[in-house]
């Protein structure tokens, strides 16, 4: 009876022990022992669908196979998604078992052997796996703990379930490194505290790193705009953020009422990142702004009170070329006009790409709810 209380702790199931004079101290501590030799378990996020998404730009933004989105939420993986819809978004390095899947087919298709993989996760190379059991993938075990801490931080810190990911870097939590891409500035700071607050030095620090080119007017950026930037450099491991343009005053395609004219929009991309793939992260943040510039190589990111996302064909400083939410939602970021995307690689720097337009608010070419 022991032995089975055993395995059955060993496996995660949940068992109601009563208590008997007969049971022995050392059996009790090798309950105990066992229970703490099992795999801990690992925080998972929540993502609200929204227009245009599918399972492949969810999957691609968390950096998460397609198959393991899938079998977290108990669907086919051609299945339609529902506008509005939550989905279970499995941490990194897990993967979430599908119907007919055996520790043998996980090995050969992430290139392990079944015995490490039964070893990184605390059971026998021959254990019976059950659809929608989670598996940590060998070396991996501390990717996936440390985004369940990071996720149960910043859960805590707004009140709710968390959709920030987590992963190894190569700089601390909440540190950033910025390029800017026309004044060739580098700069490397820590952007929030440990517990998630905006440090009032980096914001004066960064009014300066992003003033306009044509002005030497300074607006410290907007506290959120700063605390989901570093959350950003956190999931893609600390890479550094080429920076475009921050804060910019009125004037030609910059309307007084853009975002930028506040303090509370930056246009980036990120080393080594596709555009396709940053916009597709950036978009499960709620109440931002998202425009994808596929044609001027950057991706327009902005808090504001009600999710927008739009794609702008424009070429640097041109008038605004937006698709309409039709095209937007099946546009895959590949046909991109060549000889555009050449022509702004040769005047990024002396233009700064400052005057790219923005919708306004209300158009439902940008509405993302």
């Amino acid at each position: 009876m022991c032995l089975q209380a055993c395995n059955a702790i060993a496996s995660g199931a949940i068992i109601f022990v009563v208590a008997r004079p007969r049971l022995s101290l050392w059996a009790i501590a090798a309950l105990l022992a066992l229970s703490l030799a099992a795999p801990p378990a690992l925080a998972e996020r929540e993502h609200t669908v929204r227009s245009g998404q599918s399972l492949i730009s969810i999957a691609r933004g968390y950096e998460v196979s397609v198959a393991s989105l899938a079998a977290a939420n108990e669907r086919p993986p051609e299945a339609p998604l529902r506008i509005g819809e939550v989905l279970q978004v499995p941490a990194q390095g897990v993967v979430v078992l599908g119907p007919g899947q055996s520790l043998w087919t996980i090995a050969r298709k992430y290139d392990c052997t079944v015995e490490a993989l039964a070893r990184a996760n605390r059971i026998e190379p021959n254990a019976h796996l059950r659809p929608g059991m989670r598996l940590v993938l060998p070396g991996k075990g501390r990717l996936a703990r440390a985004q369940a801490s990071a996720s149960a931080t910043t859960a805590s810190r707004r009140g709710s379930k968390s959709h920030a990911q987590a992963v190894e870097r190569s700089v601390p939590s909440g540190t950033v490194r910025l390029y800017r891409i026309a004044t060739r500035e580098q700069l490397k700071l820590t952007l929030t505290d440990d517990k998630g607050r905006v440090r009032p030095a980096a914001s004066n620090r960064l009014a300066r790193f992003l003033k306009p080119r044509n002005s030497s007017k300074q607006r410290r950026p907007e506290p959120r705009l700063l605390a989901l930037l570093a959350e950003t450099a956190n999931h893609f491991s600390g890479r550094t953020i080429q920076v475009v343009s921050g804060y910019r005053v009125a004037g030609g395609f910059t309307s007084r009422e853009s975002r930028h004219t506040l303090g509370a929009a930056i246009d980036i991309r990120i080393e080594g990142v596709d555009n396709r793939k940053l916009c597709d992260y950036l978009r499960h943040f709620k109440n931002v702004g998202v425009g994808f510039y596929p044609n001027s190589l950057f991706v327009h990111f902005d808090v504001r009170d009600k999710n927008a996302y739009w794609v702008d064909l424009s070429s640097p400083g041109t008038r605004p070329s937006y698709l309409d939410r039709e095209q937007r939602d099946h546009f895959d970021g590949k046909n991109k006009d060549e000889g555009l995307v050449e022509l702004g690689r040769s005047i990024e720097a002396a233009l700064e790409q400052t005057e790219h337009g923005e919708p306004t608010v209300g158009d439902p070419k940008a509405a993302d709810e």
